[in-house]
C-alpha cells in the first residue's frame, strides 16, 4: 500500500472520530438545551395556570377553571395538565371536582418536599417532561396576596401544577440537526480530503520519490560515492537529504583512509618480505662459514692427535685439547642446526627476524670462542714442539758428550 494512501487513509479515519465526536457532543448540547427549553416552558405553563386560577378567584368565576385548564391543555406540546390541592385547600374550600384531590406519589412527594419535580420519562406515548411544581403561599404572588383567599401561613404548600410536556418536537429536532450536521460533515469531508492529498503528495510523496530515484541512481552508479541527493526544502525531507549527504561524505572519507591504509600495509609487506629474504640469504651465509669452521677444527684436531703421538711429554695436553675440539665441533654443529631452524622459522614470521638477530649474536660468540680455542691450541702445539725439540736437542748434546 502506498504511503499517501495510509496518511491520507489515516486522516480521514482521525477526522471522521472527530467529527463524529463534535456530531455527538452537538447533539447532546441540542437535546439538553431543548430539554432546559421545555423546562423553562414548563414554569410558564405553571405560572399561566395559576395566574388564570387567580383572577378567576378573584372575579368569582373559578367555578369555570375546567373550561380555562382544557384551553391550556389544548396548547401545543402539553400532553397531560391537572392542578393538584393541597390539603389545605381541601380543607378551606373542599376536595375540588375531577381528582383534583387525588394526587399521585411523585406529587405526593414534590408537595411534602416543596420542591419541583422534573424529569424527563419514558411511557407509551413516547418520551415526554414530566414536571409537578408546588404552589407556594406568598404575600406577592405576581402582584397578588395569595393570604387574602386562603387562610393559611405564608411559605404554605396550597397545591401542585401537574404536566406532561411532550419531547416529541424535541426530538424530532435534534435528530433534523445530527441528520444536518453528518451531511454537513460528509460534504466537507470531500474538499478535505482532495486537499490533504494534494498536500501529502505534494509535501511527503513527491519529495520521497526524488530520494527514491537519487538513492537508486546511486545504487546503480558502481557504488559512485560522490553523488549526493537533492535536498528540497527545510522540512523533515530536506533534514532527511542533508543527513544522508552528511553519511555519504563520513564513508567516502572512511573509505578513503582505508584505502590508503591498506596501501600502506602493502608497502609494509613488501619491505618486510624483502627484509626476510635478506635475513635468510644471512643466516645460509653464516651456516656456510659456521661448516667451514668445523672443518678446519676438525683438521686442526687431526694435527694436533699428530703431534701427541711425536710428543710423549705433551699427551696429556693434547687429549685436553682434542676434547675441547670434540666439544667446539658438536657447539658448532648444534649452532648449525639451529641456523638451519632460524632459517625455516625467518618465512613464517617478521617478528622472529628479531630472535634471529639475537641467536647470530649467540653464533658469533660461539665462533669467537672457537677462534679463541684454536688458537690456545695452537699455542700449546707450538709449544709442546719447542719443548719437545729442546729435548730432543739436550739428548742429542749428551750422546756427543759421551
Amino acid at each position: 500500500m502506498k504511503i499517501w494512501v495510509r496518511l491520507v487513509g489515516g486522516i480521514l479515519i482521525i477526522l471522521t472520530i472527530a467529527w463524529s465526536g463534535m456530531i455527538w457532543w452537538s447533539t447532546v448540547q441540542q437535546r439538553e438545551s431543548a430539554i432546559e427549553q421545555a423546562r423553562s416552558y414548563s414554569y410558564s405553563v405553571h405560572h399561566m395556570t395559576l395566574s388564570g386560577l387567580t383572577g378567576m378567584m378573584i372575579t368569582g368565576t373559578v367555578s369555570q377553571r375546567a373550561v380555562f385548564l382544557d384551553q391550556i391543555r389544548q396548547s401545543e406540546d402539553i400532553k397531560e395538565l391537572r392542578v393538584i390541592r393541597g390539603e389545605a385547600v381541601s380543607n378551606q374550600f373542599g376536595p375540588g371536582e375531577g381528582g383534583e384531590s387525588n394526587a399521585d406519589p411523585v406529587e405526593r412527594e414534590a408537595m411534602q418536599a416543596a420542591q419541583p419535580y422534573i424529569q424527563v420519562v419514558q411511557d407509551g406515548d413516547g418520551e415526554s417532561l414530566r414536571a409537578v411544581i408546588p404552589a407556594i403561599a406568598q404575600k406577592n404572588y405576581l402582584g397578588k396576596n395569595c393570604l387574602t383567599c386562603h387562610s393559611v401561613p405564608e411559605g404554605s404548600v396550597l397545591g401542585a401544577v401537574s404536566m406532561r410536556i411532550s419531547l416529541d418536537k424535541v426530538n424530532a429536532s435534534v435528530l433534523d440537526f445530527r441528520l444536518k450536521i453528518v451531511v454537513a460533515a460528509l460534504v466537507l469531508m470531500m474538499p478535505v480530503a482532495l486537499f490533504v492529498y494534494l498536500f501529502i503528495n505534494h509535501s511527503v510523496c513527491i519529495p520521497l520519490q526524488m530520494i527514491a530515484r537519487n538513492l537508486n541512481d546511486i545504487a546503480d552508479g558502481d557504488g559512485d560515492l560522490t553523488r549526493r541527493l537533492v535536498v528540497c526544502g527545510k522540512d523533515g525531507i530536506g533534514e532527511i537529504s542533508q543527513a544522508f549527504n552528511k553519511l555519504m561524505v563520513k564513508l567516502q572519507s572512511t573509505i578513503n583512509d582505508i584505502k590508503l591504509g591498506a596501501e600502506q600495509v602493502l608497502t609494509t609487506s613488501i619491505n618486510l618480505a624483502s627484509v626476510s629474504a635478506q635475513g635468510a640469504a644471512n643466516s645460509q651465509m653464516q651456516s656456510q662459514e659456521a661448516y667451514a669452521m668445523a672443518a678446519q677444527a676438525e683438521i686442526m684436531t687431526y694435527n694436533i692427535d699428530g703431534i701427541g703421538s711425536q710428543a710423549d711429554e705433551v699427551h696429556g695436553v693434547t687429549t685436553r685439547s682434542h676434547e675441547l675440539s670434540l666439544r667446539g665441533g658438536e657447539i658448532i654443529y648444534n649452532a648449525v642446526t639451529e641456523m638451519n631452524k632460524i632459517t625455516e622459522t625467518v618465512s613464517e614470521s617478521s617478528n622472529i627476524i628479531q630472535d634471529l638477530g639475537r641467536q647470530s649474536d649467540q653464533i658469533s660468540t660461539i665462533v669467537k670462542v672457537i677462534k679463541e680455542v684454536a688458537e690456545q691450541t695452537n699455542l700449546l702445539a707450538l709449544n709442546a714442539a719447542i719443548e719437545a725439540a729442546r729435548r730432543r736437542t739436550g739428548e742429542r748434546v749428551c750422546g756427543g758428550g759421551r
